[in-house]
């Protein structure tokens, strides 16, 4: 068992990357496009990954 799973996304990759908060995220995107990379992407559901997505990379 992934000891980050939590169900949440933005709370696993906040860990992951060791962020102190999930509004940091987007200013690590290489660190959390190598953590996707290792994780179970369909254990999260498909909205809260889009969600996630777009929230990090945004649409350019």
């Amino acid at each position: 068992m992934d000891r980050f799973f939590s169900g949440d996304i933005f709370e696993d990759m906040r860990i992951r990357t060791g962020s102190s908060y999930i509004s940091d995220l987007p200013y690590k995107k290489q660190q959390v496009w190598e953590e996707l990379q290792k994780i179970q992407i369909e254990k999260y559901s498909k909205e809260q990954f889009m969600d996630f997505m777009n929230y990090v990379f945004g649409r350019e």
